[in-house]
């Protein structure tokens, strides 16, 4: 139902009033309806003229001609105050929603007059109003103040210099989308449903986001874009450590400058060229030689600094191979027994446990060894040492499930390649366009935590487990059971993980209208929605599996050996032995993970990425002077 609703058009609304009859309305004593007192009669704009609307209908009509009545010159100085506001950075009144008795007096009263009469005069154009305002001298004026100045009029009322302003949130977001090259001027292709649907990744201008009250776009946020609960005259400006940080560590910025990079390393032939048209593309000026000089330096300061950091990166991976050798050495004679064990009593085991829908080996093949659900690999997934390995968007999705699926259970045996990823799925059932799906999804609500996922949250809660520690070193076996009076149950290596809940679920997913994906929590696979790690192999049950059939079936795959059974297995001397090397794998790879930006290669791309990032924080970048 909620699938055929959707595509169905929203239609264009036109907002209209309906003229109707006035009416007053009583007082209710202590707010409570039920008891009416004495009727209030209504008002009416006693500030332009104290006679009473002389009217039964609604008095909308009256208001209108009280506003834009000749000798009511309340309305035009508020649109030119406001207009003044934007231009100038400060209006004449700088209270621009309060001319009332709170709020400021005009700093020049006169020329308010003047332009507020002279907007009626011109047939109130808000363009031949601008065009007066950013032609006039005192438009034109430098930001120096003069110490003088300084002294007499520190907030510069009386206008003697420009006022050195910040770009408003929007502004400096298209500023950063225009040096880039990536900025569209023309508007969505849906913009003809009468609402602004581009989110904060689109490339359109900042006019045409889609603004929701409970989500904003976090990057406007931090530069003081308003909270829309109210209408704001004036916005605040800060400048707060947020905003830098926003500046330098954001994704958004990281790609923006990567764009404006390859731009430039590709239209200019050489470091001059290349400073020159970043720093004139930048400040809208001619670069002085001195920041041009500062500019080469910080492009030679950056190689030397990554190539320290190259060696450092390459040493701690060295490092960290050899502890896994030595490591290997103690654990891999022990884990072979382990498994050989197992194969062993395969055959035995095999038939006692609960027979799945679907099985994926990926070992052997991408197929599926039971139905028809075979696996297409997507963006670079491969198969490859025993697991599908999924890394730097790859991902898999296999064809349509013939089944109805409601209770259900997932299982999964993975390796992920770091523990500080988020919001990455290991295997999702989900419909073909990933509006509805269940996931087994890794740290997307809490770090390194393993969470029962779904559409908008709607059947996920938390489940309280433990922090992971071990998937990055050794595969681990992850199952959701999914019962049908909506209880979630997780579990990790066989035991239950943390606590169940009880969902508003479980949802059905119908004939022909699901498939499975492994490495992206849902399908389109963009954001953080992709898993980065190997997955050893996957089951698909019809039902929820019980706490011993999950027990059962947590030791299967074909090389699966947790890290509990393998320490159990050595003998203290190398467990201690193992442990020791575990501890040093960790602490390098924690160092080893303060690098990871660390590129391969210092390329012209590289070192022009960084320089960007850098003239991105400089104040001159988002302030106008």
């Amino acid at each position: 139902y909620r699938r055929l609703e959707a595509e169905i058009r929203v239609p264009t609304r036109v907002p209209g009033l309906d003229e109707t009859v006035g009416t007053d309305h009583p007082l209710f004593e202590r707010g409570n309806h039920k008891r009416p007192a004495d009727l209030v009669p209504r008002r009416f704009l006693e500030a332009v003229d104290s006679t009473a609307y002389d009217t039964t209908q609604s008095g909308r009509l009256q208001l209108a001609e009280n506003l834009l009545r000749d000798d009511n010159p309340l309305t035009r100085r508020v649109i030119v105050n406001r207009v003044w506001h934007h231009v100038f950075g400060q209006g004449l009144v700088s209270t621009p929603d309060n001319f009332g008795r709170l709020g400021d007096q005009p700093s020049h009263p006169d020329l308010l007059d003047h332009l507020a009469l002279q907007f009626q005069h011109d047939g109130w154009s808000l363009k031949r109003l601008i065009r007066q305002m950013v032609t006039s001298t005192t438009w034109q004026l430098s930001s120096e103040a003069t110490p003088q100045a300084m002294e007499i009029d520190p907030e510069n009322r009386l206008l003697s210099h420009a006022n050195v302003r910040r770009l408003e949130a929007e502004a400096i977001r298209d500023q950063l989308l225009s040096v880039s090259g990536l900025l569209e001027f023309r508007s969505p292709d849906d913009m003809s449903l009468g609402a602004n649907s581009a989110d904060g990744d689109s490339p359109q201008r900042s006019v045409y986001l889609r603004v929701r009250r409970n989500s904003l776009e976090p990057f406007l946020r931090a530069f003081d874009f308003p909270e829309p609960f109210a209408a704001v005259g004036r916005r605040d400006v800060t400048n707060v450590p947020a905003q830098s940080l926003t500046m330098m560590n954001d994704a958004r910025i990281q790609k923006y400058a990567a764009r404006w990079a390859e731009s430039v390393t590709e239209s200019a032939p050489n470091d001059n060229l290349r400073v020159h048209r970043m720093l004139l593309t930048a400040f809208s000026r001619q670069p002085m030689h001195e920041e041009t000089e500062l500019a080469r330096q910080y492009l030679q300061e950056t190689q030397q600094q990554l190539s320290l950091r190259q060696q450092e990166k390459r040493r701690l991976l060295q490092a960290v191979e050899d502890y896994r050798i030595q490591r290997s050495a103690v654990t891999e004679p022990v884990r072979k027994s382990l498994v050989q064990a197992a194969k062993d009593n395969e055959s035995v085991r095999q038939a006692a446990l609960p027979q799945p829908i679907a099985v994926w080996d990926f070992s052997r093949s991408e197929r599926d060894r039971i139905g028809s659900a075979d696996v297409e690999l997507h963006n670079g997934a491969v198969l490859a040492d025993g697991a599908l390995v999924v890394r730097k968007g790859g991902y898999a999705v296999t064809k349509p499930l013939p089944q109805t699926l409601r209770a259900k259970t997932l299982e999964a045996w993975v390796r992920l390649d770091n523990l500080n990823q988020r919001a990455g799925g290991v295997m999702t059932i989900q419909t073909p366009d990933g509006v509805f799906f269940d996931s087994i999804v890794f740290a997307e609500r809490d770090p390194r935590r393993w969470l029962a996922g779904s559409n908008n949250f709607a059947r996920t809660q938390p489940f309280g487990g433990p922090a992971e520690d071990q998937a990055d070193k050794a595969p681990v076996h992850v199952a959701v059971v999914y019962h049908s009076d909506g209880t979630v149950i997780g579990y990790r290596n066989g035991k239950p993980y943390g606590r169940s809940y009880v969902s508003n679920g479980p949802f059905e997913f119908q004939p022909g209208q699901s498939v499975i994906s492994f490495g992206v929590r849902h399908l389109p696979p963009v954001g953080n929605r992709l898993l980065s790690g190997q997955i050893l192999r996957a089951n698909l049950y019809d039902r929820a599996l019980s706490a011993d059939e999950i027990a059962a079936t947590s030791g299967t795959a074909a090389d699966f050996v947790s890290e509990e059974q393998l320490m159990a297995a050595l003998s203290p001397e190398d467990c201690h032995r193992t442990e020791a090397l575990t501890k040093q794998i960790q602490q390098t790879s924690a160092a080893l993970q303060l690098l990871s930006d660390v590129p391969d290669e210092i390329s012209d791309g590289v070192l022009y990425t960084e320089l960007a990032r850098a003239i991105f924080t400089m104040q001159e970048f988002i302030y106008l002077r």
